[in-house]
């Protein structure tokens, strides 16, 4: 169904849906390889992160200089609970919470709130996210 403006809202929800899938096949994948193989798979060569500090990483060498090489698991574990797309299902954001796949370390909460920004080149394309 398209609003007067020429958008096509019947496709919205299939966006979301489809987003929200590929953030949960990034957490999966997190817990197979490890967050450094998965941030490098999900992302965007031009990606940014905002995780370390005060500065912003950008490019996937930036973001994942400080995960560990080797790591087979990940400490930590998420999903979307709630995701929005554009009606050209080209850009999106998913937003959710994170999980310590254990316990927290000391002085760190068990749960942190995220969000996520994602980009494809067309909506038969593969999600990657461009800014954390």
């Amino acid at each position: 169904m398209r609003s007067a403006s020429g958008i096509d809202q019947s496709a919205i929800p299939r966006h979301q849906a489809s987003l929200a899938a590929a953030e949960q096949a990034f957490s999966d994948r997190a817990q197979r390889v490890g967050l450094r193989a998965a941030f490098r798979e999900f992302g965007r060569e031009d990606a940014m992160n905002m995780s370390e500090g005060p500065s912003i990483a950008i490019g996937l060498d930036a973001i994942t200089a400080h995960l560990p090489e080797g790591e087979t698991t990940s400490p930590l574990r998420w999903r979307t609970e709630r995701s929005y797309a554009a009606s050209s299902g080209d850009l999106g954001v998913s937003i959710g919470t994170i999980h310590a796949n254990g316990p927290a370390p000391e002085g760190r909460p068990a749960t942190i709130p995220f969000f996520t920004i994602w980009r494809r080149d067309g909506p038969d394309q593969p999600w990657r996210y461009i800014a954390e």
